[in-house]
């Protein structure tokens, strides 16, 4: 009887608990991530100079890596229309990153946009900017029977160039640095290769790197190679390791070059000895000059009052004698 008794008063304390939602099954399920169908990109500011930094909103995005980058053409051809090496990856959690970007120059004209996607590419979100500095041109479809990327050789390096005494003597200082990037394009296929856009920048990472401008290639023929050359500047004061990366866009795909430079200030770490002798010299000097300037030092024999005259080593006047006190 009583256990009959209990197990119906559990009966109706479960049919209590799930009618009256006490108890939701669907609440205790971990949440799906977003889907991606609501994911937003917001830029703020919505125009800027090339090398400027922007904010990047993303919004209900499913987590994980995703790329963000800054692009021409209204990135009609997708990755291709955007500067790679600028490119930075930005990690998605609880559907929400926020992230800082720097504004590069595109292998391609304006319309520019700023484009976020996924590693997959499965999902894009397109943000529109004013890229000031950067022309405004028509638009430019995806071509078929690109070359293969196979099909081309690309060598980078760099070399001093044409330059000056002072330009040769500022880095030796921590000075400015100028010297020019080499690039050798040659087509190993058997078709012609065409419209090839060479972009490049400078900097020790390349999040933090500064655009150095695109050159052109009209065309390569099979079998035959040209060489374009880019300035590239560093601002002072320069020491330590540097990069200089780019790509070679045209192509089925991007084809990435990446070559690191070194500055060493030798003359700044030579003349740091040199110069803190000089500064104890200068320290040395200036205390002597405040000494001599002081009254000179003075024997305390010589500056008692006289008592009287030495005779043989004993004074001639009266030896002192206390006076006796009398008795009352």
């Amino acid at each position: 009887m009583g256990r009959a008794v209990r197990i119906t008063a559990l009966s109706w304390l479960t049919v209590l608990v799930v009618v009256g939602g006490w108890w939701d099954p669907s609440g205790a399920q971990e949440q799906a991530p977003p889907s991606g169908s609501s994911a937003t990109l917001a830029v703020t500011p919505t125009d800027g100079a090339v090398g400027a930094d922007v904010v990047v909103e993303l919004r209900d995005w499913p987590d994980g890596p995703v790329f963000v980058g800054s692009c021409g053409n209204e990135a009609r051809r997708g990755s291709e229309d955007c500067n790679q090496p600028a490119t930075r990856s930005v990690l998605v959690r609880e559907g929400r990153a926020t992230t800082r970007l720097r504004l590069a120059a595109p292998p391609i004209h304006c319309p520019c946009v700023v484009r976020a996607a996924t590693t997959d590419g499965e999902l894009v979100r397109l943000a529109p900017i004013l890229l000031v500095g950067v022309p405004v041109g028509p638009p430019v479809l995806p071509l078929a029977g690109r070359a293969d990327a196979e099909d081309l050789e690309v060598r980078a390096g760099t070399r001093a160039g044409d330059r000056g005494v002072v330009d040769r003597i500022l880095p030796l200082v921590a000075g400015p640095v100028r010297t020019e990037l080499v690039v050798r394009v040659r087509n190993v296929g058997a078709e012609p290769v065409r419209d090839l856009v060479v972009t490049a920048a400078v900097g020790r990472t390349r999040r933090e790197a500064a655009p150095l401008g695109r050159r052109t290639v009209p065309e390569i023929a099979p079998g035959a190679s040209t060489t374009v050359t880019v300035p590239v500047r560093i601002d002072g004061p320069t020491w330590g390791r540097y990069e200089v990366s780019g790509a070679v866009y045209g192509l089925d795909a991007p084809v990435y070059f990446t070559v690191p430079t070194r500055v060493d200030p030798w003359l700044v770490e030579a003349m740091l000895p040199i110069v803190l002798l000089a500064v104890a010299w200068a320290a040395r000097r200036r205390e002597r000059r405040t000494g001599a300037d002081e009254p000179p030092c003075v024997p305390l024999a010589d500056s008692s009052p006289r008592v009287g005259d030495q005779d043989e080593g004993r004074s001639r006047a009266a030896a002192y004698v206390p006076p006796i006190a009398s008795a009352p």
